[in-house]
């Protein structure tokens, strides 16, 4: 039986992220806390934040009291929780995660983290959903806004392929070639051209 009970959730609306948790106490709802991300943040990143910050609510949460300190934390996300447990793999907010738990250990803290089906009508989950999106969508201060790994490996690659045409378009040599490949797979596929279209374009041209 757990004295704390926690909720977490994180949500990505285009440009807007967001991330909300709930914190019951014997069964009573104590806190609800959302919290605003960067744009460029990810889902994931959502999802790990109020995780992080549920932590850093406990050490305040009971200080000073008797009362029992074994607390449960839910996420829908299994790559979180994957993360936590594969100590392999490691990233800014798992890390801080982990830490903020050694903290709590420490503390006499029992923490244990559990998966819950995300948009199965279970009401705490749904609530902490709806928080997450609305702190998603409203103004206020961003609590982290550390870019993802694999925001700066697309944008590179982006830039690589950007660089590439460029060069190919201001080149002066391959102009038997040029005729049979004008375009770049991603520029067909941007605009709305596909492989099958461009290959066409070659055996008419052939």
């Amino acid at each position: 039986m757990y004295t704390v009970e926690v909720y977490t959730n994180g949500s990505k609306i285009g440009d807007s992220v967001g991330a909300a948790a709930v914190i019951f106490v014997n069964g009573m709802l104590v806190h609800q806390l959302k919290f605003k991300l960067h744009g460029h943040c990810s889902n994931n990143q959502a999802e790990q934040i109020p995780i992080l910050k549920t932590l850093e609510k406990l050490e305040e949460l009971q200080e000073g009291k008797d009362n029992d300190k074994r607390a449960a934390i839910y996420t829908d996300s299994k790559i979180t929780l994957a993360l936590l447990q594969n100590k392999f793999k490691r990233n800014r907010l798992i890390e801080l995660i982990r830490n903020r738990h050694i903290t709590l250990e420490h503390l006499k803290w029992i923490v244990h983290f559990g998966w819950i089906k995300g948009h199965a009508g279970i009401v705490e989950n749904e609530l902490v959903d709806r928080l997450s999106k609305e702190a998603a969508v409203e103004d206020g201060p961003v609590v982290y806004d550390k870019i993802p790994k694999e925001m700066i490996v697309t944008r590179e690659k982006d830039h690589g392929l950007q660089m590439w045409e460029q060069q190919w378009m201001d080149t002066r040599k391959g102009a038997v070639t040029k005729p049979f490949f004008p375009i770049s797979e991603k520029e067909a596929n941007t605009e709305n051209t596909d492989i099958s279209r461009v290959n066409n374009y070659v055996n008419r041209t052939w």
